[in-house]
C-alpha cells in the first residue's frame, strides 16, 4: 500500500478518490473496511470480517496492495487504536481530508440518512423530488454529532502531525472543491505530485472536481429542511460554520 486518504464524513472523499483514479497509475480502494464493501464490490470479499487487531490490519493492507496502491477510509469505520496505527505506519503517505464547515458536515450527513442518497450518482430522480419530504432534524442529536466531529478532527489531526512532514498532506474540502475548476485541477495535480505520480491526461477527473456536478447538498437543499433557520441560529458559529453563508466566515478549527 502506498497511500491512505483518511477522510471525515461528507468531506468529498469519494470524489477525491475517483479524481485520483483518473490517473492511469492510481488505483484506490474505496472504504475497504466498511461492512458493506463486498455488497458494493461483489467481486471482492468483506475485509472487515478478518479485521480483529493491528496484525490483521497490516495483513489486509498487504493483500489490498496487490490490486491497489491507495485506499480511502472514513474516520468512523474502525477503532481509535486501529486508525492510530494505520495513520502512523512509516511506509505510507497520508492525505488528511476534512471539511472546515462542520455544521454543514453533520447536516449533510443527517439529510443523507433521511434520503439514503450519499452521492450525486445515487439520485434516481430530480433532487427536488427526493428532498421534498425532508423532516426536521433534532437539534440535540445534531449537537452531539457536531461535538463528535470536532473531537474526531482534532484528535486525528494530532496523530497525523506526528508523521514526517513529507509524508502527510492536509486538505480542506472548501479549498479543494472551489468554484474555480482550473484551481481544483491544480489542487489535484498537487496531490498527485505529493504521492509521486507524474503528469497524465486527467480530463476524466473534471466530473469529480466540479462542485456543480459532484456536490450533493448546498444552501438550496439545506433550506428544504423545515427547521433549517433554527439549526443555523442555535448551532451556527464562526467556529462550527454556518448553514447559510450570508457573507460570514467559513467555520474553522485550529
Amino acid at each position: 500500500m502506498h497511500f491512505v486518504i483518511f477522510a471525515h464524513d461528507r468531506s468529498g472523499s469519494t470524489s477525491l478518490a475517483e479524481a485520483l483514479s483518473a490517473h492511469p497509475h492510481v488505483r484506490v480502494a474505496r472504504d475497504p473496511f466498511h461492512p458493506k464493501y463486498s455488497q458494493w464490490h461483489p467481486s471482492e470479499r468483506t475485509y472487515r470480517d478478518s479485521l480483529t487487531d493491528v496484525a490483521s490490519l497490516e495483513t489486509l493492507l498487504d493483500e489490498l496492495s496487490v490490486q491497489y496502491n491507495g485506499i480511502k477510509v472514513l474516520s468512523y469505520d474502525l477503532s481509535e487504536e486501529l486508525y492510530t496505527h494505520l495513520l502512523l505506519l512509516p511506509n505510507l503517505k497520508i492525505i488528511f481530508l476534512r471539511r472546515r464547515n462542520i455544521l454543514q458536515t453533520v447536516v449533510s450527513g443527517a439529510i443523507s440518512e433521511q434520503t439514503r442518497v450519499w452521492q450525486t450518482w445515487d439520485l434516481k430522480s430530480q433532487r427536488e423530488d427526493v428532498y421534498r419530504d425532508l423532516q426536521s432534524i433534532d437539534i440535540r442529536e445534531l449537537r452531539k454529532a457536531l461535538e463528535y466531529q470536532i473531537w474526531l478532527q482534532i484528535y486525528y489531526r494530532r496523530v497525523v502531525m506526528r508523521r514526517p512532514r513529507d509524508s502527510r498532506l492536509f486538505l480542506n474540502y472548501e479549498d479543494f472543491y472551489s468554484g474555480d475548476l482550473s484551481q481544483n485541477r491544480e489542487h489535484l495535480l498537487g496531490v498527485l505530485r505529493f504521492l509521486g505520480f507524474g503528469a497524465a491526461d486527467l480530463s476524466k477527473a473534471d466530473q469529480y472536481l466540479d462542485p456543480r456536478a459532484a456536490k450533493l447538498n448546498n444552501e438550496d437543499t439545506y433550506r428544504m429542511l423545515p427547521n433549517a433557520e433554527e439549526i443555523d441560529r442555535v448551532l451556527g458559529s464562526d467556529t462550527n460554520g454556518w448553514l447559510f453563508d450570508r457573507g460570514r466566515k467559513s467555520g474553522r478549527i485550529s
